[in-house]
């Protein structure tokens, strides 16, 4: 559901599961191998490098400076998304009444009330095994997903929870939020 942004929830306290830092550094350290190979590639080339022992020589030609392009700015980009990952890191939030997923621990991007879960499931697709979440009602006001139907499109799911941990594995996550909902009906 739409909100305007003077109705953004707050963020709660609760189980947090945080995006590890791991996934940023891992993408950093992909982006400098790729920087590092497309920047040895064109320097090989301009400097006209050559390399082959008797049987034959091999020399950089057109193809492998466009591949040095596409390694380097590879690289850049990787490098850029591996930072914005580190300055803006997500996290589940399990509630007592609701999750939340939210990104510095300050700007809620999604809030699910257990009251509003009509179906949820350990499913499993071509990425990853995860928790499908169905909303019982788009036009909840304590529900916060901007957009829910679109995600229902793509994925069959109004929400979907794919962050594990080994200390938090999603059979534990799925299960913390069926006893939270149980408790709130019952």
């Amino acid at each position: 559901m739409n909100q305007p942004a003077a109705s953004l929830p707050a963020p709660i306290n609760g189980h947090e599961i945080r995006v590890p830092l791991t996934m940023a550094f891992g993408v950093i350290g992909m982006g400098f191998i790729g920087l590092f190979f497309g920047g040895t590639i064109a320097l090989a080339q301009l400097s006209g490098f050559s390399f082959g022992g008797p049987a034959g020589r091999y020399e950089f030609t057109s193809g492998a400076g466009l591949l040095a392009l596409v390694l380097g700015s590879g690289g850049l980009l990787l490098i850029a998304a591996g930072i914005v990952l580190l300055l803006n890191r997500g996290g589940l939030v399990m509630g007592h009444d609701r999750l939340q997923y939210v990104v510095n621990r300050k700007k809620v991007i999604t809030q699910i009330p257990y009251h509003n879960i009509s179906r949820m499931e350990i499913a499993e697709s071509d990425t990853g095994r995860f928790i499908g979440i169905d909303l019982a009602n788009l036009a909840d006001p304590n529900t916060f997903h901007p957009d829910a139907e679109g995600c229902k499109k793509y994925s069959n799911w109004h929400y979907k929870i794919e962050l594990a941990t080994p200390q938090m594995p999603l059979e534990h996550i799925y299960q913390y939020i069926v006893n939270q909902r149980n408790a709130r009906r019952g």
